[in-house]
């Protein structure tokens, strides 16, 4: 599998919502469409679990936040946890 590095080379999304946009990038990328279902059900996950608030105003701290709550209320696997921090 070839990963494309830069993000320079990306065509421009062409979608306004943030869920779209990522469909967008991930087809265009090539993955299969359960890395597609689960990278959307894990951007959705976040961005309720920090009450509906845009990605673009998050940090790494949100996401810290949001993967030391799947650890210590939801005791997730490692591998859960890692699926998460990928998408």
């Amino acid at each position: 599998m070839i990963v494309k590095s830069s993000t320079s080379q990306l065509p421009p999304l062409k979608s306004a919502k943030v869920l779209d946009q990522l469909r967008e990038r991930i087809r265009y990328l090539n993955y299969s469409i359960r890395t597609e279902e689960t990278y959307v059900y894990w951007v959705r996950a976040f961005i309720r679990f920090h009450r509906l608030r845009h990605p673009a105003t998050m940090d790494g701290a949100d996401v810290e936040a949001l993967l030391s709550w799947l650890v210590s209320s939801r005791n997730v696997a490692a591998s859960t946890h890692k699926q998460a921090l990928s998408a």
